[in-house]
Protein backbone atom coordinates (compact mmCIF):
# COMPACT_ATOMS: atom_id res chain seq x y z
CA UNK A 1 0.00 0.00 0.00
CA UNK A 2 3.07 2.33 0.48
CA UNK A 3 4.12 1.80 -2.98
CA UNK A 4 0.65 2.79 -4.35
CA UNK A 5 0.58 6.70 -4.37
CA UNK A 6 3.97 6.79 -5.57
CA UNK A 7 3.54 4.05 -8.50
CA UNK A 8 0.52 6.14 -9.75
CA UNK A 9 2.10 9.44 -9.31
CA UNK A 10 5.04 7.49 -11.63
CA UNK A 11 2.03 6.31 -14.05
CA UNK A 12 -0.19 9.56 -14.71
CA UNK A 13 3.67 10.80 -15.32
CA UNK A 14 4.40 8.57 -18.11
CA UNK A 15 0.98 8.70 -19.57
CA UNK A 16 1.58 12.55 -19.48
CA UNK A 17 4.81 11.99 -21.05
CA UNK A 18 3.82 9.63 -23.64
CA UNK A 19 0.69 11.70 -24.10
CA UNK A 20 0.56 12.86 -27.98
CA UNK A 21 0.51 16.81 -27.78
CA UNK A 22 -2.00 18.98 -29.04
CA UNK A 23 -0.45 22.31 -31.16
CA UNK A 24 -3.56 24.85 -32.34
CA UNK A 25 -2.33 26.40 -35.53
CA UNK A 26 -3.50 29.91 -36.34
CA UNK A 27 -3.64 31.55 -39.51
CA UNK A 28 -5.42 34.08 -41.52
CA UNK A 29 -6.49 31.84 -44.60
CA UNK A 30 -9.72 31.83 -46.58
CA UNK A 31 -10.01 28.86 -47.98
CA UNK A 32 -12.97 29.68 -50.24
CA UNK A 33 -9.63 32.09 -52.16
CA UNK A 34 -8.83 28.08 -53.21
CA UNK A 35 -5.33 28.29 -51.54
CA UNK A 36 -4.11 29.07 -48.51
CA UNK A 37 -0.73 28.79 -47.20
CA UNK A 38 -0.01 28.17 -43.43
CA UNK A 39 3.63 28.17 -41.18
CA UNK A 40 4.36 26.63 -38.13
CA UNK A 41 7.78 25.69 -36.69
CA UNK A 42 9.62 25.82 -39.69
CA UNK A 43 6.75 23.39 -41.69
CA UNK A 44 4.79 25.24 -44.46
CA UNK A 45 1.56 23.33 -45.42
CA UNK A 46 -0.12 24.58 -48.96
CA UNK A 47 -3.73 23.74 -48.53
CA UNK A 48 -5.84 23.69 -52.10
CA UNK A 49 -9.84 23.23 -52.47
CA UNK A 50 -10.84 22.59 -55.94
CA UNK A 51 -12.96 23.59 -57.67
CA UNK A 52 -12.98 27.32 -56.84
CA UNK A 53 -16.23 28.61 -56.27
CA UNK A 54 -17.39 24.81 -54.70
CA UNK A 55 -20.55 23.71 -55.82
CA UNK A 56 -22.70 21.42 -53.77
CA UNK A 57 -23.64 18.19 -54.82
CA UNK A 58 -20.43 17.90 -56.93
CA UNK A 59 -17.56 16.28 -56.62
CA UNK A 60 -14.30 18.32 -54.85
CA UNK A 61 -10.74 17.84 -54.02
CA UNK A 62 -9.05 18.86 -51.04
CA UNK A 63 -5.22 18.86 -50.70
CA UNK A 64 -2.21 19.35 -48.62
CA UNK A 65 1.46 20.24 -49.68
CA UNK A 66 4.02 19.87 -47.31
CA UNK A 67 7.55 21.39 -47.35
CA UNK A 68 8.66 18.45 -45.25
CA UNK A 69 7.78 14.26 -45.43
CA UNK A 70 8.14 13.55 -41.81
CA UNK A 71 4.04 13.57 -41.87
CA UNK A 72 3.08 10.54 -40.00
CA UNK A 73 -0.56 10.58 -41.02
CA UNK A 74 -3.31 13.56 -41.98
CA UNK A 75 -6.52 13.49 -40.85
CA UNK A 76 -9.25 16.01 -41.63
CA UNK A 77 -13.61 16.90 -41.24
CA UNK A 78 -16.15 18.78 -42.60
CA UNK A 79 -18.16 20.54 -40.23
CA UNK A 80 -21.57 22.63 -41.07
CA UNK A 81 -21.22 25.72 -39.20
CA UNK A 82 -24.71 27.30 -39.90
CA UNK A 83 -26.52 24.42 -38.95
CA UNK A 84 -25.88 21.17 -37.00
CA UNK A 85 -24.91 19.31 -39.84
CA UNK A 86 -22.85 15.86 -38.54
CA UNK A 87 -18.95 16.12 -39.03
CA UNK A 88 -17.91 14.54 -42.28
CA UNK A 89 -14.62 12.74 -42.36
CA UNK A 90 -12.85 13.47 -45.47
CA UNK A 91 -10.61 10.46 -47.21
CA UNK A 92 -8.11 11.57 -47.46
CA UNK A 93 -5.19 9.54 -48.70
CA UNK A 94 -1.42 9.83 -49.11
CA UNK A 95 -0.34 10.69 -52.76
CA UNK A 96 3.33 11.04 -52.16
CA UNK A 97 5.50 11.70 -48.95
CA UNK A 98 4.35 15.50 -48.85
CA UNK A 99 1.08 15.71 -51.26
CA UNK A 100 -2.15 14.12 -49.27
CA UNK A 101 -5.47 14.25 -50.87
CA UNK A 102 -9.18 13.87 -49.90
CA UNK A 103 -11.80 13.51 -53.09
CA UNK A 104 -15.73 13.52 -52.25
CA UNK A 105 -19.11 14.42 -53.05
CA UNK A 106 -19.21 18.09 -51.39
CA UNK A 107 -22.37 17.70 -49.10
CA UNK A 108 -25.82 20.03 -50.00
CA UNK A 109 -27.92 21.97 -47.64
CA UNK A 110 -31.03 23.90 -47.69
CA UNK A 111 -30.01 27.14 -46.93
CA UNK A 112 -28.66 29.52 -49.75
CA UNK A 113 -25.32 30.23 -48.22
CA UNK A 114 -23.37 27.86 -46.08
CA UNK A 115 -21.05 28.28 -43.52
CA UNK A 116 -18.45 25.20 -43.61
CA UNK A 117 -15.14 24.06 -41.96
CA UNK A 118 -12.27 21.86 -42.51
CA UNK A 119 -10.47 21.03 -39.57
CA UNK A 120 -7.25 19.41 -40.21
CA UNK A 121 -5.27 17.59 -37.80
CA UNK A 122 -1.32 16.92 -38.37
CA UNK A 123 0.52 14.18 -36.69
CA UNK A 124 4.19 14.97 -36.48
CA UNK A 125 6.83 13.58 -33.95
CA UNK A 126 4.24 12.68 -31.71
CA UNK A 127 2.45 16.20 -31.56
CA UNK A 128 -0.59 16.88 -33.45
CA UNK A 129 -1.26 19.97 -35.04
CA UNK A 130 -4.57 21.76 -35.21
CA UNK A 131 -6.20 24.13 -37.72
CA UNK A 132 -9.52 25.54 -38.68
CA UNK A 133 -10.40 25.90 -42.07
CA UNK A 134 -13.77 28.03 -42.50
CA UNK A 135 -15.31 28.93 -46.06
CA UNK A 136 -18.37 29.81 -47.50
CA UNK A 137 -20.33 28.14 -50.29
CA UNK A 138 -23.43 29.51 -52.09
CA UNK A 139 -26.52 27.11 -53.52
CA UNK A 140 -27.79 28.20 -56.74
Amino acid sequence: MKYLIPFLVFAIGLYYFLMPKDVFVSHNCDLAQGRCVINQEGLKAEVFMKPVPLDPAKDFKFQVKFSDGSIEKVEALLIGLSFNHAPVELPIKRKTPIFYEAKTLFPVCTEQRMKWRIHLVTHIDGKKYKTNLDFEVDRD
